[in-house]
C-alpha cells in the first residue's frame, strides 16, 4: 500500500510544479489556484498516511516484542510449575513408601493383639483371678499385676502412636495430592494462556508481515535489515568497549584452540548460510538453524552472560563473552534462562529454542564474534553433515 502513496505523492508534487501560479492582475483565485490547492492538500493527506501507516507498523513491532516477551515469561512459570509437580510427585511417592511399612506394621500389631486377646479369652478372667489367688506372696503379686499392666500399656501405646503416625501421613499424603491437583490444573491453565499467546504472536506477525509489504519495496526493506544489523553491531561494539581487559582473562579459556571443536548449541539443520544474502542483499553474519520449539539451546564454551534481552531483528537474545574478545550469539529463543552476569559452562543451557522476532517457525540464530568482527560458526563448530549440525 504504501509504495502505492510514495507514487501518489511523487505524482502530486510534479502536479504542485507545474500548477505553480503565475502573476495574475484578477485578485480573484484563478482555476489552477483551485487545483493547486486540491492537490496540496492531497499530499497533505497523502503524507498524513503514510506517516499513520508508518507509525502503525512501528506499533507493530513494539506489540510483537510485548507478546515475545510475555510468552517467555510464561514459559518460565510453566516451566516452573512442571518442576514443582515433579517435586510434590517425588515427595509423595516417598511417603507412600513410608505409609507401606507403617501399614504392616499396624496390620501385625493388630495380629498381635488379636492373639492376646484371644488367648486371654481362652483363659477366661477365673484363670487370671485363679493365679492372682495363689500368690501368697505379696511382692510376687505385685510383679504379676505390675507385669500385665505394662504389657497392656505397652500395647496400646505402640497402637496409638502407630495410629497417630499413620494419621499424619495420611493428611500430608491427601494434602500432597490436593497441592499436586491445584499445581496441574494450574499447568493446565499455563498451557492453555501460552497456546494463546503462541496464537496471538502468529496473528501479531501476520500483522507485521502486511505492514512490511505495505512499506516494502527492496529499498525500504534494505533500510530495515541494515538497520537491525546496525543496531547489533553497535550493542556488540558497546559490549566490547564495556568489558576491561582483565575481565576479558576470567573465566573459561581457549576459545582460539577450539576452533572446529565446538559442540553446536542445538541439533537442527541449517535453514540459512552464514554470508548468505539475504532482501536487499544484506548478507547474514551468522546462521539459522531450524528446530522446534522448547529445545534446550546451550552454550558452546564457558563464559559469562553479557546480554539476555529482547533484540529487534533477533528477538529472545543471549550474548556469551568468551576469553580474548570471543563472543557467542544465541536469537530466536522462546525463554531465556540466564540474567546478564551469570557464568556459563560449555554445554551449559542458557535458553529455549522458539520463534521471537518475527520468525514463522521454531529456529536459533547462531553467530561467533571476535569483537565487532562476524565469523562463520561452521568453521568453529564440529563438521556440518547434510547441512544437519548436533
Amino acid at each position: 500500500m504504501l509504495p502505492h502513496v510514495m507514487k501518489q505523492l511523487l505524482l502530486c508534487m510534479a502536479c504542485v510544479l507545474l500548477a505553480l501560479p503565475l502573476p495574475a492582475a484578477a485578485q480573484e483565485p484563478s482555476i489552477e489556484q483551485l487545483e493547486l490547492e486540491a492537490v496540496k492538500a492531497k499530499i497533505g493527506h497523502l503524507t498524513q498516511q503514510l506517516q499513520d501507516e508508518q507509525q502503525q507498523r512501528d506499533t507493530d513491532v513494539r506489540l510483537l516484542k510485548e507478546t515475545d516477551e510475555k510468552i517467555s515469561q510464561q514459559s518460565a512459570q510453566l516451566s516452573r510449575t512442571g518442576e514443582e509437580i515433579t517435586a510434590v510427585r517425588a515427595r509423595t511417592e516417598k511417603l507412600e513408601e513410608r505409609l507401606g511399612p507403617l501399614r504392616e506394621q499396624l496390620t501385625n500389631q493388630q495380629q498381635h493383639l488379636a492373639q492376646q486377646v484371644s488367648a486371654s479369652w481362652r483363659m477366661g478372667r477365673q484363670q487370671f483371678l485363679k493365679l492372682l489367688l495363689k500368690q501368697d506372696d505379696p511382692a510376687r503379686l505385685s510383679r504379676i499385676l505390675t507385669y500385665y499392666g505394662y504389657l497392656n500399656r505397652a500395647r496400646i501405646g505402640i497402637i496409638d502412636e502407630i495410629r497417630l503416625s499413620y494419621e499424619q501421613l495420611q493428611e500430608v499424603n491427601l494434602a500432597l495430592a490436593t497441592q499436586r491437583e491445584s499445581l496441574e490444573s494450574h499447568l493446565s491453565e499455563q498451557a492453555r494462556l501460552v497456546s494463546l499467546l503462541q496464537e496471538a504472536r502468529v496473528e501479531q506477525q501476520q500483522i507485521v508481515d502486511h505492514w512490511n509489504n505495505s512499506i516494502g519495496s527492496n529499498q525500504q526493506q534494505l533500510e530495515q535489515l541494515a538497520k537491525d544489523a546496525e543496531d547489533l553491531n553497535q550493542l556488540l561494539a558497546s559490549i566490547d568497549k564495556a568489558i576491561p581487559e582483565e575481565f576479558r582473562k576470567l573465566g573459561s579459556a581457549g576459545f582460539a584452540t577450539l576452533k572446529g571443536k565446538l559442540v553446536w548449541p542445538v541439533s537442527g539443520k541449517i535453514t540459512r548460510k552464514y554470508g548468505e544474502k539475504l532482501s536487499g542483499g544484506v548478507v547474514l553474519e551468522g546462521l539459522v538453524i531450524s528446530l522446534p520449539e522448547g529445545k534446550p539451546v546451550r552454550s558452546v564454551h564457558g563464559g559469562t552472560v553479557v546480554f539476555a534481552d529482547w533484540l529487534r531483528g533477533y528477538g529472545m537474545m543471549v550474548i556469551v563473552e568468551h576469553d580474548s574478545g570471543f563472543m557467542t550469539l544465541y536469537g530466536y529463543n522462546q525463554e531465556l534462562l540466564k540474567q546478564v552476569g551469570d557464568k556459563v559452562e560449555a554445554g551449559e543451557t542458557i535458553g529455549l529454542s522458539g520463534r521471537s522476532g518475527g520468525q514463522k517457525k521454531g529456529s536459533l540464530y547462531f553467530a561467533v564474534r571476535r569483537g565487532e568482527r562476524a565469523m562463520n560458526p561452521t568453521h568453529w563448530c564440529r563438521a556440518v553433515s547434510k547441512g544437519k549440525v548436533g
